[in-house]
């Protein structure tokens, strides 16, 4: 992990906070079919128990539908996708009930793609350099020009 990563994850991990890198050759195009993966290290309140045998980490994607909002407890999951998923794993109720913030760390400037509840502020902080704002399209509809996930105006109701 560059330098950027690892100072951001010391200060907030476990915790509300996605980092875009670049990806690693040995990471599978089955987990990202582009340049730059998505790691992040949840606060969890006993929810890994199940999977702490494993080495490295784990590929999931989000635990709800395109464009509907972000589900904040096991039980939303469960209604959301129902029987399209094997298994959930509850880790009690979410502490922060707003989308992670996801700061882009594969260019040379660090960008905050989506702000959450950790602040730009906050994470400028930690760097020591101001970062560059990727204006979220609050209330776009199409996919393919959405920079970050969960930039929707719909995960931002709760």
């Amino acid at each position: 992990m560059p330098d950027a990563a690892q100072q951001l994850a010391a200060r907030f991990w476990p915790g509300p906070l996605a980092l875009i890198l670049n990806k690693k050759p040995e990471v599978s195009l089955v987990v990202t079919g582009v340049r730059t993966q998505s790691v992040a290290y949840a606060r969890s309140s006993g929810s890994l128990e199940p999977v702490t045998g494993i080495r490295g980490g784990i590929a999931a994607p989000s635990a709800n539908r395109f464009c509907r909002i972000s589900p904040t407890q096991a039980v939303h999951v469960e209604e959301e996708l129902g029987d399209a998923v094997d298994l959930i794993l509850d880790g009690g109720a979410c502490q922060v009930g707003v989308e992670s913030t996801i700061v882009d760390l594969s260019g040379v400037r660090p960008k905050l793609l989506r702000p959450g509840h950790i602040t730009r502020f906050d994470i400028e902080a930690v760097l020591q350099t101001e970062l560059i704002v990727v204006s979220p399209q609050l209330g776009q509809t199409n996919q393919s020009e959405q920079r970050a996930p969960g930039m929707m105006a719909v995960h931002y109701a709760r």
